[in-house]
């Protein structure tokens, strides 16, 4: 076969490798079966991308990843409202998944600054939260607290007093003495 033949017969190829590939088939070698991934590794994955939608101020994005019920009682705008304001994330990372059946508690790490008149000048600071995720038709979902959600939101004084103005605040925390 003449050079010029190869060439074309190459450019063909590849053309129709790539208009397969972009129809959707296999190409290539068929794909070694994967092993099942364990609910451990799926929620730390979920939970993972939420965080890095939050830390990116996507709130559309990490509104998907809510639980359908909290979904339908809240709007996206009620949402951002009450999430999107007052604190910005600069990093979150997953550190730990704990699993019990259908539930599941994560623990992240978080770097955030307050963006709240009095405290934006303070320096970011790290905290540890736990997140609940909860497996729902097959699919792991954030849980959002709901005290997020109350008309008044808990506020934070200028000493650092977190107030609630409502009778729905938690009782205070017990000391062990």
């Amino acid at each position: 076969m003449r050079r010029g033949g190869r060439r074309l017969l190459l450019v063909m190829l590849l053309s129709a490798l790539g208009w397969a590939r972009a129809q959707g088939a296999e190409v290539g070698p068929s794909p070694v079966a994967q092993q099942p991934r364990s609910d451990a590794d799926l929620v730390r994955e979920r939970a993972q991308a939420y965080w890095d939608a939050r830390v990116k101020d996507d709130m559309v994005t990490a509104y998907t990843f809510e639980d359908p019920v909290r979904r339908s009682q809240l709007s996206l705008n009620q949402y951002v409202r009450a999430i999107g304001t007052g604190v910005k994330m600069s990093s979150a990372k997953v550190w730990k998944v704990k699993i019990d059946g259908d539930q599941a508690d994560v623990e992240i790490e978080v770097e955030a600054r307050y963006m709240v008149p009095g405290f934006d000048k303070l320096p970011p600071g790290r905290r540890t939260l736990v997140d609940d995720w909860q497996k729902i038709d097959g699919k792991w979902v954030h849980v959002l607290d709901f005290h997020l959600l109350r008309a008044g939101k808990p506020r934070i004084t200028p000493e650092g007093t977190v107030t609630y103005p409502s009778s729905e605040a938690p009782a205070p925390a017990q000391t062990k003495q």
